[in-house]
């Protein structure tokens, strides 16, 4: 499962009794699950229920479960059928989830920071500085956060957001939704920096007239597959390492100033007319040059005047 709400809410404490509306399971504090009725006879202690903890009780309340689960799916599908399943979702956020948030890290950095800056989908490659996030956190100061979903946090609470080769391992839709959300967040006057595999890279690789460094690009690439050649370095690099779409430059600059986003500029890796927005991109993960050739890098400006 791509990310969660992840913010380890507390839904169950101090005698009651909630859901996570986004989870669609019941949790207690330890994250205990509706499978283990005692949790749930815990929480309803101030109802006197205790005596009907029973198989009956245990039936109900998994019956409960199964009817919520339909409920929330026709809500879904009625809400897509008419084009506003993205936009109940962002209100929903706004009206309930960035208000109940609590993910100690996204609060202790929010606290502390004077130009907070938000970076997506960080990997294992978490910038000093920054409220790392990502959909699989591999550091206890990573916060769980999943892009393809409405973002739990506040109007213009961030100064910059950055994410390096994230936007292109989910759905399109749901990248268009990330934007919105990161023009939303972004405070009037705040920049965005989105780095992600390059389209016309992959179509330069097939042309035939190759430099030395797509040589050796292809060799690189080539190690483990059944032919050396850039038919096979191609048709894996649209499949593996969780693609969903790669971007042309038109396709990605139209996606941004869809999002609210002016004054897009193409840059080089690494580079910036921002320094906060400078030697970022991880290119020590690949042979040196190798980030560089694959990667379209675009900036953007939200309006000094724009609205959330």
């Amino acid at each position: 499962e791509r990310g969660s709400d992840g913010f380890g809410r507390r839904l169950v404490s101090d005698g009651e009794f909630g859901y996570n509306p986004l989870d669609s399971r019941f949790r207690g504090n330890d994250g205990v699950k509706i499978g283990d009725i005692s949790a749930i006879i815990a929480s309803l202690r101030p109802l006197r229920l205790r005596a009907f903890a029973s198989n009956s009780l245990r039936q109900h309340a998994l019956e409960g479960r199964t009817a919520f689960r339909m409920m929330k799916t026709l809500a879904k599908k009625a809400l897509a059928r008419i084009g506003l399943d993205d936009c109940a979702a962002r209100a929903y956020w706004r009206a309930y989830g960035t208000l109940r948030f609590n993910s100690r890290v996204a609060r202790r950095y929010l606290a502390d920071a004077d130009e907070p800056k938000l970076h997506l989908g960080c990997g294992n490659h978490p910038l000093d500085g920054w409220l790392n996030t990502d959909a699989s956190p591999r550091a206890a100061d990573v916060m769980r956060l999943d892009a393809a979903r409405p973002f739990p946090f506040p109007d213009a609470a961030f100064a910059r957001v950055y994410t390096e080769h994230m936007i292109g391992q989910i759905p399109f839709r749901s990248a268009e939704l990330a934007l919105a959300e990161s023009f939303r967040v972004l405070s009037p006057g705040g920049r965005i920096r989105v780095s992600t595999p390059d389209l016309a890279f992959l179509i330069d690789l097939w042309r035939g007239e190759i430099s030395p460094l797509q040589e050796r690009y292809l060799a690189w690439a080539s190690a483990d597959l059944p032919r050396n050649g850039s038919c096979f370095v191609i048709n894996r690099f649209m499949r593996a390492w969780g693609h969903e779409f790669v971007y042309d430059e038109a396709t990605l600059r139209e996606s941004l100033e869809t999002a609210g986003f002016t004054n897009v500029t193409r840059r080089a890796l690494n580079e910036s007319g921002d320094a906060a927005l400078r030697n970022l991109e991880n290119a020590k993960r690949m042979p040196d040059g190798f980030l560089r050739l694959e990667s379209l890098i675009l900036e953007g400006s939200k309006p000094p005047n724009a609205a959330p």
